[in-house]
């Protein structure tokens, strides 16, 4: 079987930097970058649309950053040291700090990436649109990306098969296509991680499931793990959090703190059936403290997200009379303690994959087995801030459909990334990336075919470029590999 990958093209650019430091301390550079062009490229290259993306080493030296797009001034703002331009065709595109040009870069044509660290600052210029496939000895699985700002690159975090069939911890930057970086660790036996995030000190936290053995009683156990790891992907600290029975990890958010996790737990539950839970660690990934949610049936939390002084869960419950499965969502406080909650109802069973607050509502999204002689079906539901239901959809088709992720952008226009599948056979699967408004309506359906490969899609999140970077995997020639898409503004590559 043949794959066809689209990698992006790198140009031959002639480049001439000179840097300075003024009395005042700041520090700035010039670059200009010069490549040869062809006149029956004009109309294409018009059609282009870049990201022009860089952060800023030691901002407290920095007065401000502005840009001259064709003649016109603009001022770029800072989020945490790094700014972000979106450009579309030919022209002329120069970047100020403070008073001193730092580059100029004329005439795009498919630009790859240019990334220069001159004096505290990292500058690169890439094309939007895109795939990328790595493919492994083994089936590696994506189960959390982001875009990394400071290390201008694309992080990964899943899990690679062993071949003592376990599975290990995996996690991977890249940029242009090329690893910086590979971190594969763990035991032989059933390892994953499932999250990752950026940590303080421009490193990574990594939030992982593993099977740890009691070396007295030699009894396994499933755990919890929060590895966190410096800017090159090496291990600073690596906490294992559990009892003598199972605990589960689905995902976790920063604080000003340390990081909160949640999951299910069976060693600290009140009965025999799982609960939910949340664990506080500190920056260092010391374990601080753990907050049980004790439900009659069996339960677990499976998504957090924040937005700022309101921290929001959702989980699965089960009912015990009825066993069916149903979704609550819940306000936390700082010490995760339960401030409101309220069970969604439902037809049938139902779990969510993830949920946001944004302005005046609050999102989830998941999974739901809704009507008989049916596979699962995707379902986005939009509850107000008093955790009221206000509208739910499925998506779906006759066979198992999920939404595994979803961002909401500030148009209110909701993200979700999944798979569809277009047959009964587990190797015809496709991923997908839907836009809806904020009353649920399809704005773009974008079906990534592969030509009955079976490839899903487990996260995603927004490029600098206004596009979305999703993160899955694709059956290959011999396993499962990782499978990175690039996307615009709506959806296509």
């Amino acid at each position: 079987m043949k794959r066809y990958c689209i990698f992006i093209l790198w140009l031959v650019f002639n480049i001439s930097c000179s840097s300075m430091i003024e009395d005042n301390g700041r520090a700035g550079f010039e670059e200009t970058v010069e490549t040869a062009t062809e006149e029956n490229q004009e109309d294409e290259i018009t059609k282009k649309t870049y990201s022009i993306s860089g952060c800023i080493g030691n901002i407290n030296q920095i007065e401000d950053i502005t840009v001259l797009v064709n003649g016109e001034n603009s001022l770029l703002e800072l989020n945490n040291g790094c700014f972000v331009l979106t450009v579309s065709g030919s022209g002329s595109y120069r970047i100020s700090i403070g008073p001193e040009e730092v580059v100029t870069v004329p005439e795009f044509i498919d630009v790859s990436v240019v990334n220069e660290d001159i004096d505290g600052l990292s500058f690169f210029v890439e094309n939007s649109t895109g795939s990328f496939v790595h493919e492994t000895a083994h089936d590696t699985v994506v189960h959390s990306v982001y875009y990394d700002y400071h290390q201008s690159s694309t992080v990964v975090a899943g899990s690679v098969k062993t071949p003592q069939d376990g599975k290990q911890i995996y996690a991977s930057s890249y940029r242009n296509g090329i690893p910086l970086w590979q971190l594969q660790t763990g035991g032989i036996d059933s390892d994953e991680a499932v999250k990752i995030i950026p940590s303080e000190n421009e490193g990574y936290a990594l939030l992982c499931n593993s099977v740890t053995e009691d070396p007295v009683t030699s009894v396994k156990s499933s755990n919890m793990r929060l590895i966190l790891l410096d800017p090159d992907g090496k291990i600073i600290s690596n906490t294992v959090f559990g009892g003598l029975s199972a605990e589960k990890a689905y995902d976790m958010i920063d604080t000003d703190d340390g990081y909160l996790v949640v999951g299910s737990t069976i060693s600290f539950a009140e009965g025999v059936n799982s609960d939910g839970i949340a664990v506080k660690f500190d920056n260092e990934g010391n374990y601080l403290w753990k907050q049980v949610y004790t439900h009659a049936g069996e339960s677990g939390v499976t998504a957090i997200n924040r937005d700022g002084s309101s921290t929001i869960i959702a989980s699965y419950v089960v009912d015990s009379v009825t066993a069916k499965t149903c979704i609550m969502i819940s306000y936390i406080d700082d010490s995760a303690q339960i401030l409101a909650n309220e069970v969604l109802s439902s037809s049938g069973n139902a779990r969510p994959s993830a949920v946001r607050i944004d302005n005046d509502y609050i999102y989830i999204t998941g999974n739901a087995f809704n009507r008989p002689s049916r596979g699962d079906d995707g379902v986005v539901i939009k509850a107000a801030q008093n955790l009221s239901e206000m509208q739910r959809i499925y998506i779906g088709n006759q066979y198992d459909d999920r939404l595994n992720d979803m961002i909401v952008m500030s148009d209110d226009t909701i993200a979700v990334a999944g798979f569809i599948t277009k047959s009964g056979g587990y190797r015809d699967r496709d991923s997908y990336l839907l836009l809806l408004n904020e009353d649920l309506e399809m704005v773009q359906e974008n079906i990534f075919d592969n030509n009955n490969v079976n490839d899903e899609l487990n996260s995603l999140c927004r490029l600098p470029s206004d596009g979305y970077l999703l993160g899955g995997y694709i059956f290959g020639s011999v396993s499962d590999d990782i499978y990175l898409l690039y996307t615009d503004s709506t959806g296509r590559i």
